[in-house]
């Protein structure tokens, strides 16, 4: 069979990053078009147990006690999706130590394939890829959910990839929204470091501060994307009416969820695919005592179509994503159709 391979080189050659607006355009669609052609999408993750991982990680530099405090995430994912128009399947790898090894988090590959043959078309290096896709939520929860004024502060907790994307994404459509971005992440360098490249990639005045009460008192939106193991972010930190979204882990408090839930506006990107992800705080409330009620939570493709009419009185406002799969594929199929029409990547015979 015939493939072809696109690498992070041929990536960067397309300069993706530069065309965030029509990530976000085409995530916009991709989440409409899965539920009106019944995209199917699936998700598999198969995690070693701490011990198995804690005998293969083990190294001088990490105690057993400060490995117990560590959120691992180390899994292998498979996410799958099938539509009339796109096929294919994302295999992530992560582990939080990989970092220590001079590593990413987390890497992935998509492989496309041919939706009316099922034969593989493509392979691409999925970490951009996803990373953008991720950072497209930023901007769609923004432009919906954002106070409608021009001098929305903003803040975001984690400095991450996925962090770097949705200021991207943010930028790119609702610039005229923003006045200021606060960033903060427990480890300074990596925070400093952070600041400074995203000085040089968008127009908007950014700065870092020194904790989480600083980002986010004063905040109209707040973005977090970390790997944390319990809450950073709950009443009494969040003022009434942000707006917060979560893109990593267990990040927002049951106070400010319940206040979300009883007096304002409950969001996933899909409730389906959200409410098994115990590792998150919407599904992990909601599995837990099961006072949340499915019907009181919506989808965010609701928010594109109108199908949802939106309130002024929200007291609080949160979204939960995971992300789902028809999106990476839609924007890898994207990305395949245009290094055909450019002349980019390398065919190999597999």
């Amino acid at each position: 069979m015939r493939v072809l391979v696109l690498s992070k080189k041929d990536i960067l050659e397309m300069n993706l990053e530069k065309k965030a607006s029509e990530v976000v355009d085409e995530v916009k669609k991709a989440l409409v078009e899965r539920v009106v052609e019944k995209t199917r999408d699936d998700k598999v993750v198969i995690s070693p147990s701490r011990e198995e991982m804690f005998a293969i990680c083990q190294t001088d530099e990490i105690t057993r006690q400060e490995y117990e405090q560590i959120d691992l995430d180390n899994k292998l994912s498979s996410l799958m999706s099938v539509s009339a128009k796109s096929a294919g399947v994302k295999i992530v790898g992560a582990n939080t130590l990989n970092k220590e090894k001079g590593f990413p988090r987390s890497e992935s590959l998509i492989i496309l394939y041919a939706s009316d043959t099922f034969r593989p078309i493509s392979i691409l290096r999925g970490t951009d890829i996803s990373a953008l896709r991720t950072g497209a939520y930023s901007s769609i929860v923004g432009e919906y959910l954002m106070p409608k004024k021009t001098e929305n502060l903003v803040a975001c907790i984690g400095a991450g990839k996925i962090m770097e994307a949705s200021l991207l994404c943010l930028y790119s459509t609702l610039n005229e929204r923003i006045s200021e971005v606060l960033v903060y992440s427990p480890t300074p360098a990596h925070l400093e470091k952070f600041v400074v490249r995203m000085r040089e990639k968008i127009a908007i005045k950014i700065r870092s501060v020194s904790s989480v009460e600083e980002a986010v008192s004063n905040a109209d939106y707040v973005i977090t994307a970390t790997t944390a193991l319990n809450p950073v972010v709950d009443e009494p930190l969040l003022k009434e009416k942000s707006t917060v979204l979560l893109l990593g882990a267990d990040e927002v408090g049951t106070n400010f969820i319940y206040r979300c839930y009883h007096h304002g506006l409950l969001v996933c990107d899909d409730w389906e695919l959200v409410k098994h992800r115990n590792v998150q705080s919407l599904p992990y409330l909601y599995n837990k005592d099961k006072q949340l009620k499915e019907e009181k939570i919506i989808d965010i493709w609701q928010l594109i179509t109108g199908d949802v009419k939106l309130q002024t009185n929200y007291k609080g406002v949160f979204v939960n994503c995971v992300g789902v799969p028809a999106l990476d594929i839609k924007i890898a199929s994207k990305m395949y159709n245009m290094a055909i029409q450019n002349g980019v990547g390398k065919y190999l015979e597999i």
